[in-house]
């Protein structure tokens, strides 16, 4: 029974940090031209059903739903730079998602995986760990923008600040007396703070959800040929690389070394997730870092999966809820998610101090380190990759060391340098 409640309340909590995106998905997406409905009913439903299957035929407590990054990707510049309408541009996303399926089918990305060194596995846990911190102390207010240093202290007295805070020291005091699922507690605090200081309100908890008008979403055509491959090289490598450092960074937290066949259902399941929600009319879903706060609640086996799909679907019913607890609030003209931010910040944390590097030797040390900043400073869990594995190749070749090279890095390093040239 106690394992129950505890898979229960990590896939709440898994929820709770990652139920923002139902919300920052459709004005993502409305920017380019879509529904801004249409996008949160993708969501919903196509991250409800990737998560399932990740935890039917995977067995991991990991969920599944529209990258950040890749949704900004397809509307800025697949849909925005390249002229293309937002459903033409969704009809490129879906022919990454097919080949990216076939890939994964192959089983080779499950090789690839195990090819990355474990310092550069801890690294880009690390690095994961303060890209989210870095988003969540944003979004809680706790620093901002300065036009000098580039960030700066928050605003100390302002309510995003002191909800976040509120709730980052809850969660922390919980934790601290052996209380697993503290952070979802500290979400709670952060709320009814909110909410007695009048910017969270739940006047109305149901809302009948519509289907669509329009499956599928995206417009079949044929796209100029450069375009394509400029657009499909990019979406592939996002997709390919994101999804494999995650998965590095969870399995890490997790404590569970993989199996191939674990990794390669794992890759499966991502990839036809990603062809469902484009189908439906939404971006390349892919596995949530944010999996790790219900991985540190104490979520171990599929239940949590099947407990974060189960409120996707939910939220289709529960808008205003959702909107209340992850939809931000406005605060002298700017959003701020604090209920989300504790969250994060504290799974940053965690994440963190799976960071192992041999700091005596700098062929691994400093690619680790090369990782784990530029992760966090550009919030990019695909550049921080590249960057560590053209740094971990050129290091170990230089001094000599040739034999800590493999195959699969030495090819994977030339793809990496091939993009930075072509690409950039």
């Amino acid at each position: 029974m106690m394992m129950l409640i505890r898979e229960l309340l990590a896939g709440f909590s898994t929820f709770s940090a990652m139920a923002y995106i139902l919300f920052v998905q459709p004005l993502v997406l409305q920017g380019a031209g879509a529904d801004p409905y249409n996008v949160f009913f993708a969501t919903a439903l196509s991250s409800a059903i990737a998560t399932f299957l990740m935890g039917l035929f995977a067995n991991t407590p990991f969920a599944v739903a529209p990258a950040m990054g890749h949704n900004v990707f397809v509307a800025l510049f697949v849909a925005g730079s390249l002229g293309l309408s937002i459903k033409q541009a969704l009809f490129i996303n879906f022919i990454s998602a097919i080949i990216s399926l076939i890939i994964s089918l192959s089983g080779i990305l499950p090789l690839i995986l195990r090819s990355i060194p474990q310092e550069l596995k801890s690294a880009i846990s690390a690095g994961i760990g303060l890209l989210i911190t870095f988003v969540g102390l944003q979004w809680g207010g706790i620093i901002r923008a300065n036009p000098v240093t580039l960030t700066q202290l928050g605003d100390v007295s302002s309510v995003p600040f002191l909800a976040t805070v509120l709730g980052l020291a809850v969660s922390a005091t919980l934790y601290a007396v052996g209380i697993r699922w503290a952070v979802i507690v500290g979400v709670v605090a952060s709320t009814i703070f909110l909410h007695f200081k009048g910017f969270v309100s739940f006047e109305k908890f149901f809302d009948m959800p519509h289907l669509p008008g329009e499956f599928p979403y995206f417009s079949p055509f044929l796209p100029n040929f450069e375009i394509l491959v400029k657009a499909l090289l990019i979406l592939l490598f996002l997709d390919v690389f994101d999804t494999a450092g995650t998965l590095v960074g969870l399995f890490q937290v997790s404590g569970v070394e993989p199996d191939n066949k674990t990794v390669k259902r794992c890759f499966i399941v991502d990839s036809l997730g990603a062809c469902i929600g484009t189908l439906l009319g939404t971006t390349t879903l892919t596995t949530y870092v944010e999996s790790a706060v219900g991985i540190q609640a104490g979520g171990k086996t599929k239940i949590t999966a099947f407990v974060v799909a189960i409120l996707f679907i939910l939220s289709l019913f529960i808008y205003p809820v959702v909107k209340s607890v992850a939809g931000g609030i406005e605060y002298q003209g700017k959003i701020f998610y604090p209920q989300v931010a504790v969250p994060m910040i504290f799974v940053g944390f965690f994440m963190l101090s799976s960071l192992k590097v041999n700091w005596n030797d700098i062929t691994s040390a400093l690619p680790s380190f090369i990782t784990l900043i530029t992760m966090a400073f550009t919030l990019s869990i695909s550049d921080g990759i590249m960057f560590g594995f053209i740094s971990w190749t050129f290091l170990k070749l230089v001094s000599g060391r040739w034999n800590e090279l493999n195959p699969i890095i030495l090819v994977l390093t030339l793809i990496f340098i091939a993009k930075i040239i072509f690409f950039g």
